[in-house]
């Protein structure tokens, strides 16, 4: 895989460039950057990236952030990764402490929500919270206001109606 966002912009700012000094003073820049990039990704407005972690999009992936911002962000310890072919409605968000895997031709509503993490602990907002992968199988289909919790896994070819939670394994 390339690290360029797509062919027509290979100086795009949201794709971290191999020879990218990771000196302190570049951290915020870097944080705003994703890790690795296939060919042909394409993004639509103002995509917010939070990266400590790792985030890799496959190729011929689209990123809408149009009408409404759409988040990717991780966790220092967190690995986001988003196969070829997946589509991402505006408005989703996606917070990853752990891991999340999103497999090849998802295909994830407008406003839908990611989770792995619990932030922090119900009965003490300063304790970290629990953290459990995520995995939605090549081909699911997640409708819009989907949300997805922590040790969620959604099979392959899964569909997902609009405005469900999901909470455990959906073959």
């Amino acid at each position: 895989k390339s690290c360029s966002a797509s062919h027509a912009e290979e100086d795009s700012a949201l794709v971290k460039k191999p020879d990218q000094p990771q000196a302190d003073a570049d951290l915020a820049e870097r944080e705003h950057q994703i890790t690795e990039a296939g060919r042909d990704v394409r993004v639509e407005g103002p995509l917010h990236v939070e990266n400590l972690g790792t985030i890799t999009v496959g190729e011929g992936v689209h990123l809408r952030a149009v009408p409404v911002i759409s988040h990717l962000v991780t966790g220092p310890r967190g690995v986001l990764q988003i196969g070829d072919r997946v589509e991402i409605g505006h408005g989703a968000s996606i917070a990853c402490h752990a891991s999340i895997t999103i497999g090849d031709d998802v295909r994830i509503g407008a406003f839908a929500t990611l989770l792995d993490t619990d932030f922090h602990a119900s009965d003490d907002h300063g304790a970290a919270g629990q953290t459990a992968a995520i995995l939605i199988g090549s081909g699911a289909r997640l409708g819009p206001r989907v949300t997805v919790l922590r040790g969620s896994v959604i099979g392959a070819a899964a569909v997902v109606e609009a405005g469900s939670v999901v909470k455990g394994t959906i073959p």
